[in-house]
């Protein structure tokens, strides 16, 4: 078992749960941090009281001069400080003392100095020209370290980041992948580049991170997790203190020292020129009097060497700056007097074009006069010319309401025209549709008159082999009928011969017993034979009459099943039959709406038309009345010829249509006269009524619709007829200008 020392070498703490004591830490007292500090102050100390005699003077002084010393300076500068607070007007010298020392402060510092000599040579005081110049470089120059130094730097430290991060590698995959896609880098953009550039700074950071991860045991470990403190840590933490210590007793003595020396120059002075303190009467305060007395005097005569150079360079600069106001008063002079000259020059150019203006204002006065006295003579023509412009203005403007309700009303009638022409073109296309699937139904119509006659045929057919099966059934019933009494004959007449020859060996057996018993046993194997044949001519007439059976149940379910086939395609054919008459319904009524439709539109469109062109006529001349020699350029109308050809061709094709439907019910006809009514011809007799009663329905509503027609005809002719007779009378009570000649009359105006 390891003892604790052991345990503590090896895993930082005793595993055990007795605890150490007494001697036995002394084992491991130099395994754990406080061994680390104890030893070093252990021997510290030996070495303090070895050579204590010597080091005595030495501390007493240290502490005399670092400790005690500057503790008193300090409190009796607390005290002075806080006596000059008590008092406002020393509250405002150290306020005014402060405020100088913190301003002399700034304008001395080196930043400051160099910012405003920056600010003096980009903005100087006598040369624009330089300042533009020299900002328009530096604009320049900062774009480019902008877009040349800056943005790449960022976009380099941030792929440096990213490559140190923990997901530096996948990113470093990413970037290569992307430098791939982009191709060539004489092809490559702004994006690109940055791209670039911050690829490789995630290089870098991936090169550094594995530089730092195989150089780690090089650098300063960090303090471990067991709570174990390094000697290199260690040491490092006490040159720390130690640097720290000594900064602030140099800090203490230095403040210490200036209390002093500010205590020592609010003093009073002798004649004789030496300084005396009735206070201060011990043999170390005269010494550090002394000692601090010829520590200022050294101070003194360097303060003086400084003034001296300070005032060398003041009368220096002092020199400077006279010539430099010298030449301003110079430059001043020069510009004063060639401004003095310039205004001179403008003033006497100014007062010639004085001069010039007044002479032409003066003309220009003199025919404004006259041309007051031509406008006064013609003021009252004016006013006269005025009443009548207001006149014709409102007459003016009453006819071009009207025209403007005219134009609307020609609008209006065009896009309706325009409308019935689209639904025109739309019937047309309707109607060729119908007429393909017609030609569609046509076939299947034909395909389904072929289908059925041969329907027909196979049914007179089967019905023939039916009757001949029937016939063959009876035919096998009578033979299998005279079989069976032929067999049962010939079995009752050998079973009357087997009881005739029983009853006979009988009476035989009563006669000689022993004869008998022989004929009776010959008898009965007689007897058993027949039986046996019997049996066998049963069986074999069993045989024959189950095969027959057999045959004719084969027989009867193969008519069967070709009966029912027939019935199956019957009906089919029936169904087909049904759906070519429905479709054929349906496109005979939308033949009848598309004609309908057509014929309408065909009338609407010439109507409007009709309207379209009195309009026009009468637009154009009341536009040519009222604008004197303008025109409107007539639109020309929807050209409807196409229309009545393609209704036209539309009725030529219906027309074939009911010729064909004429040849196919003659067709039935002749098969109702050769064959008997079924139940598909009833149907087709059925549709073709009700087909007949349709179109009677839609030649009625055609003529209904062409009598409306002609009724919106004339009632259009009425409004015609009173808006010529409006035309006129406006005509009539229109005022005449003089410019304008008479127009011919229109034909408009001729109806």
């Amino acid at each position: 078992m390891s003892t604790n020392t052991e345990q503590i070498f090896l895993y930082g703490e005793a595993i055990g749960s007795e605890l150490a004591s007494g001697l036995n830490m002394l084992a491991f007292l130099d395994l754990n941090g406080g061994g680390i500090l104890l030893f070093p102050a252990v021997i510290i100390l030996t070495l303090v009281l070895t050579y204590l005699r010597s080091l005595a003077p030495m501390i007493m002084t240290g502490a005399k001069r670092c400790i005690l010393s500057p503790a008193q300076t300090l409190l009796l500068g607390l005290h002075s400080f806080l006596r000059q607070l008590s008092t406002p007007i020393s509250r405002q010298e150290i306020y005014h003392r402060c405020h100088a020392s913190v301003r002399g402060m700034i304008f001395r510092s080196r930043l400051i100095q160099l910012t405003t000599k920056g600010l003096h040579w980009f903005f100087p005081s006598d040369s624009g020209l330089n300042m533009v110049g020299r900002l328009w470089g530096l604009v320049i120059g900062l774009k480019w370290m902008c877009s040349s130094i800056l943005i790449p730097s960022y976009h380099y430290l941030t792929g440096m980041t990213a490559g140190l991060s923990p997901t530096g590698k996948r990113q470093h995959e990413d970037c290569l992948a992307a430098i791939a896609r982009s191709g060539l880098p004489d092809r490559w953009r702004r994006k690109q580049w940055l791209e670039s550039y911050r690829c490789t700074g995630v290089e870098a950071g991936l090169e550094l991170g594995e530089t730092v991860k195989d150089n780690t045991w090089r650098l300063l470990p960090l303090p471990p997790a067991d709570g174990e403190i390094h000697h290199l840590l260690l040491l490092g933490s006490m040159v720390v203190f130690i640097l720290i210590v000594l900064v602030g007793i140099w800090l203490w003595y230095l403040i210490s020292c200036r209390i002093a020396a500010m205590q020592v120059e609010r003093l009073p002075l002798v004649d004789g020129g030496t300084q005396t303190c009735e206070s201060l009467q011990t043999t170390d305060r005269e010494s550090y009097l002394v000692e601090m007395s010829k520590s200022l005097e050294a101070k003194n005569t360097q303060l003086r060497r400084r003034l001296a150079m300070q005032a060398a360079e003041f009368e220096k600069k002092e020199q400077r700056v006279q010539e430099a106001v010298d030449r301003q008063t110079k430059f001043m002079m020069h510009r004063v007097e060639s401004v003095r000259r310039q205004t001179r020059n403008e003033e006497a150019t100014v007062i010639d074009d004085l001069r010039k203006t007044i002479s032409e204002l003066e003309t220009k006065l003199t025919m404004a006069k006259e041309q007051v006295q031509s406008v006064e003579e013609d003021g009252a023509a004016r006013e006269k010319l005025q009443d009548r412009v207001v006149q014709l203005k409102k007459q003016s403007q009453a006819e071009r309401g009207k025209i403007l309700d005219q134009s609307q009303q020609i609008q209006s009638l065009k896009h309706e025209v325009k409308t019935r022409h689209d639904e025109l073109k739309a019937c047309t296309d309707k109607l060729v549709d119908v007429e393909t699937r017609l030609a569609a139904a046509e076939e299947q119509c034909k395909q389904v008159v072929t289908d059925g006659q041969q329907l027909l045929n196979k049914d007179q057919e089967l019905k023939l082999f039916k009757d001949a099966l029937e016939t063959r059934n009876e035919e096998l019933k009578a033979c299998t009928d005279k079989l069976l009494s032929h067999s049962l004959a010939i079995m009752q007449q050998e079973r009357d011969a087997a009881i005739a020859e029983v009853t006979k060996l009988k009476s035989q057996f009563h006669s000689d017993p022993i004869d008998a018993e022989l004929e009776l046993a010959f008898a009965q194997d007689a007897l058993q034979e027949a039986r046996g044949k019997l049996a066998e001519a049963e069986a074999n007439a069993q045989r024959t009459i189950e095969e027959l059976k057999v045959a004719h149940e084969l027989s009867i379910g193969k008519e069967h099943v070709e009966a029912e086939q027939a019935r199956t395609q019957a009906f089919l054919l029936k169904d087909k039959l049904d759906k070519v008459n429905e479709e054929n319904r349906t496109m005979q009524v939308q033949i009848g709406l598309a004609t309908r439709d057509a014929q309408r539109s065909l009338e609407r469109a010439e109507t409007s038309e009709r309207v379209a062109k009195v309009f026009e006529a009468r637009l154009a001349k009341w536009e040519e009345k009222a604008r004197d020699e303008q025109k409107i350029i007539k639109r020309q109308t929807a050209d409807v010829g196409s229309v009545t050809t393609a209704l036209q061709q539309c009725q030529v094709k219906v027309s074939e249509q009911q010729t064909i439907i004429n040849e196919l019910t003659a067709k039935l006809e002749q098969t109702k006269v050769e064959t008997p009514v079924s139940v598909v011809e009833e149907k087709l007799r059925a549709d073709f009524l009700m087909i007949k009663s349709m179109y009677e329905r839609e030649k009625r509503a055609r003529t209904e619709d062409q009598i409306r027609w002609s009724k919106q005809n004339r009632d259009l002719g009425e409004e015609n007829q009173k808006l010529r007779i409006s035309i006129s009378n406006a005509q009539n009570k229109r005022p005449t200008r003089r410019r304008v000649v008479d127009c011919p009359p229109t034909p408009c105006d001729m109806d």
